[in-house]
């Protein structure tokens, strides 16, 4: 995944070249909006990552206030789409479900070129819980839950489809602190989940709809 994650940044890094700006954004279908002191936006978008020693799929949403077109404030929520079993856990029945989200500050650095960079840092909190897969999620929680710290800083080049629409790529990395998951599994005494098999570089896609 290291190599993955090199050739993504080779990519990133080739897509950026330095452009001069005009009274209007540059944008790969139709023309710009103009001059916009406050807007607004909404991301829906896909991380690709690892946790507990196994390729993640989420979803991620964020959205936010612009403030000149470079400094956006807002909050941001990520969550699990694949049931993964952890490495330290034998029976394959049981998945890792995460949940978490905090607020979300973003630089955008030259907007208006049609490639540009942007920045985001989200800090917030989540909760990690083990289920059953499937059908067996309706024998209840017999696994309880514990609660984490995130710091989730990133980098990400962003593309100016339409005056209201932004695709983006990037990657980022998620510093966990607090987590010491301690549960009783369904083939051993207690199966264990700490920070630092939380933490990991992701990969970042999704679209921003608004008012830039």
């Amino acid at each position: 995944m290291k190599d993955m994650f090199f050739t993504f940044a080779m990519l990133l890094c080739s897509l950026f070249v330095v452009q001069a700006q005009d009274n209007a954004p540059k944008t790969l279908f139709g023309s710009g909006s103009g001059e916009t002191e406050i807007g607004f936006y909404v991301a829906p978008g896909y991380q690709l990552t690892q946790a507990a020693g196994q390729t993640v799929h989420s979803f991620q949403g964020s959205a936010g206030v612009i403030f000149n077109k470079r400094f956006a404030l807002g909050a941001a929520f990520y969550s699990t789409l694949n049931e993964f079993t952890p490495e330290m856990e034998i029976d394959d029945r049981l998945y890792l479900d995460l949940r978490y989200g905090g607020v979300r500050a973003e630089y955008i650095l030259n907007p208006d070129n049609l490639v540009h960079f942007s920045f985001p840092l989200t800090i917030g909190g989540g909760e990690a819980s083990m289920d059953y897969k499937g059908d067996l999620s309706s024998v209840g929680d017999p696994f309880g839950e514990d609660y984490f710290f995130f710091v989730e800083p990133g980098v990400q080049a962003e593309v100016n489809l339409i005056k209201n629409a932004r695709l983006f790529a990037g990657a980022s990395y998620r510093f966990v602190s607090g987590l010491d998951y301690d549960y009783d599994s369904t083939v051993s005494e207690l199966v264990n989940i700490q920070s630092s098999d939380i933490n990991g570089l992701a990969l970042n896609l999704g679209i921003r709809f608004g008012l830039f």
